[in-house]
């Protein structure tokens, strides 16, 4: 017996909404209302990276001020993308051998950018035997990449590497997830009604929570972990994303979440196509979908980039100009213990040899 929970009227848009987003709006309730409600994963992949999802959208996403929907530490200060292409060039050291970086959603390329950028700088042997390539699905996405100081490449699906280093900044937590809510001391799955979120059928999960918890199921994380893990024959992976251990517990909507012009974009079930829509990683959950592979640490971003020397680059950090105080502030927002820097965590997998 299906019940219907409380929620806006699935599809809605905003009056000044634009064509191709009403459109989707009108798409997927019509879908509803003639075969029947929805898994989330199904409305998430729509919204996000269907022909009218948020990602195939031509407009700015990531970075500061007004006119982006959310900033990333990438897009706040060159410093992370610094200790990634540090990370990759100890990897490649140690593989003895030309790399492919595989980079899965890089967004506007300044992860990108900044980590070759450095490599040129200062690594520059590296730099000539690496060839990065993105996994992108966004044309849009694609052509922003296509700004490096580097000729990069892009594929669709990740290639069998033999030698090689992944990264996924801020992707994990967009990959499509199903819904459960724990009611009246049972799991079930929650999909999308024409009304709202309507309850399905009971779960087999853990027992260990509360009536009106939510958790997300994310079986699209596993499924990347097992094509990773199948075509990465050697070198590490590199996740960094915003979460903990059952980040879900007793969190709103079990994390899931929406940003839209640097706030909460409110309910994931109104204006499809118009904001992005994410969900915190369990990284325990994580480390057992890349078993058995190793689990070379799993940390704070903090401690992260402490260990890669941030306290020197502030320190080094001219604040008596204008200039030197902005990058400063910039900077010291990756670090942040009670923003970025411990929402964030950094895990680093190594295939077990």
């Amino acid at each position: 017996m299906r019940r219907y929970a409380m929620a806006p009227t699935v599809g809605t848009t905003r009056p000044n909404d634009n064509g191709q987003a009403s459109a989707l709006a009108q798409q997927l309730r019509q879908q509803i209302l003639t075969r029947g409600p929805m898994k989330f994963s199904a409305w998430m992949h729509a919204c996000l990276y269907g022909p009218a999802g948020y990602y195939m959208r031509d407009h700015r996403k990531t970075g500061p001020g007004p006119d982006a929907d959310f900033a990333t530490s990438p897009t706040l200060h060159p410093f992370l993308a610094e200790c990634v292409a540090r990370e990759i060039a100890a990897t490649w050291r140690e593989l003895e051998q030309p790399m492919q970086v595989i980079e899965f959603g890089g967004g506007a390329g300044d992860l990108c950018r900044d980590a070759l950028r450095y490599l040129h700088e200062h690594d520059p042997h590296c730099l000539q035997a690496i060839e990065w390539i993105h996994i992108e699905a966004s044309p849009y996405h694609r052509q922003l990449q296509a700004n490096a100081p580097k000729n990069v490449s892009w594929m669709d699906e990740m290639p069998v590497v033999a030698a090689g280093f992944v990264i996924a900044h801020e992707f994990l937590d967009a990959l499509p997830v199903d819904m459960a809510q724990r009611v009246a001391g049972k799991w079930v799955e929650m999909l999308v009604g024409p009304q709202g979120w309507m309850a399905e059928a009971e779960l087999p999960l853990p027992d260990e929570a509360e009536n009106g918890d939510w958790m997300p199921m994310p079986a699209a994380a596993d499924a990347w972990c097992d094509i990773v893990k199948s075509n990465l024959q050697s070198g590490r992976v590199l996740v960094v994303d915003y979460g903990g251990v059952e980040p879900w517990r007793h969190a709103s909507m079990g994390t899931l979440r929406t940003f839209r012009a640097q706030q909460d974009g409110g309910s994931p079930l109104t204006e499809p196509g118009e904001k992005d829509i994410t969900a915190s990683i369990d990284f325990q959950r994580l480390a057992r979908a890349m078993a058995p592979w190793s689990t070379d640490f799993v940390i704070t971003q903090e401690e992260w980039l402490l260990r890669h020397g941030i306290l020197d680059a502030l320190n080094g950090t001219d604040r008596s100009t204008k200039r030197g105080a902005s990058e400063y502030l910039r900077l010291r927002q990756l670090l942040l213990p009670t923003g970025l820097g411990a929402a964030f965590k950094v895990a680093r997998f190594s295939p077990c040899l």
